[in-house]
This record gives structure tokens, sequence and C-alpha cells, in this order.
């Protein structure tokens, strides 16, 4: 048989063995079939799972619509990617170091392989915790209430999520950070979403609901259709959707995304407003039901530069022109609270009035 023209390298965590998985011909289709040219026996690889193929002298990878994914060096693969000698890729939770080329490990490569095995034995139990933790949902949403100035009437909840798994973090920032590392931000985003909202939907009455989105969703059918899923499974909750004000960059596309909730009767809150540029352009042009200003805006107005209260309220009142309610968060003292009333916020969040808590514990008043 002739050489090999590449050649994946890997670890088997059950017999302890390095796995060298030769590919004599381009393109070469990796998956559980058995009849292509590169089988893989785990159930997570899909059935066509990927192609290595060569395009004049490069070498790519493309995924052919897998289920879990594929990954080179820790980036999802969405299309056609180049692979270099060296370069790590990822088949659901399988991983190999792509080699162009015969293998050339040394002779205690074995070793030196169980070794750095290790530290990916981790990481393939990580994953399938992770797996785990979206097949048996093991996350369980935390309400902060939203008041209404001035009246401290309750108008509704932000809701937020944590983790439950005894192998993960609990976190809603580390599980995003792992989920990351497998391209899956945006599912978490929406199991954090739909637990939240389907576990509320029987006690929330008229409350509004405030559910945020991960930037990875923006752009993508995924959103809508999770949307509508639980529009209609939830047909009378109030929802509020929370775009970061990061994504506001494209106003065809804003406009789009507010069109879209307008139809399922979803309300649309641009979030942490003047966190990083404050966005005026998008905010006139496509008004959103509501402005939740960055707690960087707030924090400590009471007692902030003339130049900074002129300024916040100014935007506030730009914000108020357009329509929108306008939500200070991150209010921790009276003071801040009378002042963002004084300048004129309709509404507010934080630990003055309520810190996320369990469903059974949000039942109450919110708080002075």
């Amino acid at each position: 048989m002739s050489d090999p023209l590449a050649t994946l390298e890997g670890y088997d965590v059950h017999t302890g063995r390095v796995l060298h998985l030769p590919i004599y011909s381009f393109p070469c289709r990796i998956g559980r079939r058995t009849e292509i040219e590169l089988p893989l026996y785990d159930p997570r690889v899909s059935q066509l799972h990927a192609e290595i193929f060569q395009d004049r002298d490069d070498i790519y990878i493309r995924d052919l619509a897998s289920t879990n994914g594929t990954f080179v060096n820790g980036n999802k693969v969405t299309e056609p990617t180049l692979l270099r000698s060296g370069d790590v890729i990822r088949l659901a939770v399988a991983e190999f170091r792509f080699v162009y080329g015969e293998s050339s490990m040394p002779e205690d490569a074995e070793q030196t392989a169980i070794i750095s095995g290790e530290t990916l034995d981790r990481q393939l139990f990580a994953h399938r915790d992770f797996l785990d933790l979206f097949d048996q949902q093991k996350v369980v949403p935390f309400y902060q209430p939203i008041v209404q100035l001035g009246s401290n009437e309750l108008i509704g909840y932000e809701v937020l999520g944590r983790g439950t798994s005894e192998s993960l973090p609990r976190s809603p920032r580390d599980l995003f950070a792992m989920a990351a590392t497998f391209g899956m931000e945006a599912n978490l985003s929406e199991l954090f979403r739909a637990v939240g909202i389907r576990t509320a939907k029987m006690v929330m009455g008229e409350l509004l609901l405030f559910v945020n989105m991960h930037p990875a969703e923006v752009g993508g059918m995924q959103l809508i259709h999770s949307l509508t899923e639980l529009r209609e499974e939830c047909p009378a909750v109030n929802i509020v959707l929370e775009l970061h004000e990061s994504a506001m960059t494209d106003v065809h596309r804003l406009r789009e995304l507010r069109n879209q909730l307008s139809e399922l009767g979803i309300g649309l809150a641009y979030d942490d407003f003047g966190a990083g540029q404050a966005r005026l352009n998008e905010l006139a042009e496509v008004p959103p039901d509501f402005v939740k200003f960055d707690v960087s805006l707030v924090r400590q107005i009471h007692d902030a530069p003339p130049a900074k209260k002129q300024l916040v309220a100014r935007l506030v009142q730009f914000a108020k022109d357009l329509g929108a309610q306008t939500l200070a968060e991150g209010v921790e003292l009276p003071a801040e609270r009378d002042y963002c009333e004084e300048m004129g916020f309709d509404l507010a969040q934080g630990y003055q009035f309520g810190k996320p808590e369990p469903i059974e514990q949000t039942l109450g008043p919110a708080g002075s």
C-alpha cells in the first residue's frame, strides 16, 4: 500500500493507546458509516460528519451538517476551513492532530500521547457532562425584579440562569466560557431562556419577562425559530427580548428583527445602553420598547460630575421622545434610586429592589 497523504493522530481514552488514522485519498469522508473512507465509531459522531478534501495545493475540512459540530483549533467549522499540519480537529468529542504526510511521531509517542491524553480525557468528560446538561436541562432560572420608579410597583423580572450539574460550573459566566470551547453559546442562551419562561408561565400573570440573547444568536434563524416555539407554548406570557448594544451594528437587520418580534407579540429592549458606544443612530432608526441604561451610567449618579448628570438626563429624554421606556440598571442605593426618578427614568432594577432569586422566592413584594 502507498504511503498515506495525511494522518489523524489521537488518543483512545478507553484503551490508553495512540490512534494513527491514515488518509490515502482525497476527498476523505469521516463519520460512523462503515463504507466511507474513514469510519469513526462514536455515537456522538454523525453518520456523515465531515470531509477533508484537497483544492490545488491546499487541504481543507468542511462539516457535513453534523449534529455535534466540527472544530479546528477550537473554532467551529461553518465553511471550508484550511488545514495545516499540527492543527487540532475535533469531531463532536473526538479530537485529533492533523499531520500532512506520514505520521512522524517519535518511538515513545504512545507514552507521550497517554500523558497528554489525561488532559484530553478531562475535556471529553467535560463535554459529555455539558451535553448531559442540555439533555437533562440541568439549569435553574433566577428572576430579578424590575419596578416602576415612584410607585415602586413590580412590573416584571429579568430572567437569568444558573447551572445545576454537580460536575460543571454553576455561574452563567463560567458556563458560557465552557460553551464557547464547544461552539454552543447560542444553545446555552436558548436553554436558559426557554427554561426561564416555561417555569414562570403559570405564576407570573401579566408581569413582563425580560429574557437575554447571546451575540452568537444575532442574525441566525434559530433565534426566531426558538422564540416562535416559546410563543406557541406560552401564548399568554409577556416576553421582552434584550439585545446587547454591541449587537446593534446593522440597522437593516435590527429593523428585520424588530418586525419579526412584533409578529410574535414580543417586545424589544436595548440592553446595557451606553456600556460601549451609545448607538444613537440605531436607537433613532429602530426605536425599541425599552432602553436599559448600563450600570456604568447609573452607579453613584447622584454624586457624578454635572456634565455626566446632564449627559444621562439628555439620553433618557432622547429615548423617551422616541417612545421607549427607560430603565436604570444596577440601582443599589436609595440616593441612586431617587436621582434616577428625578432624571425621568421610568423603571429600575438592582439590589435596591431585589437580587436574582429562584421562582419560589420571587413571588413576594419587590422591596422598598
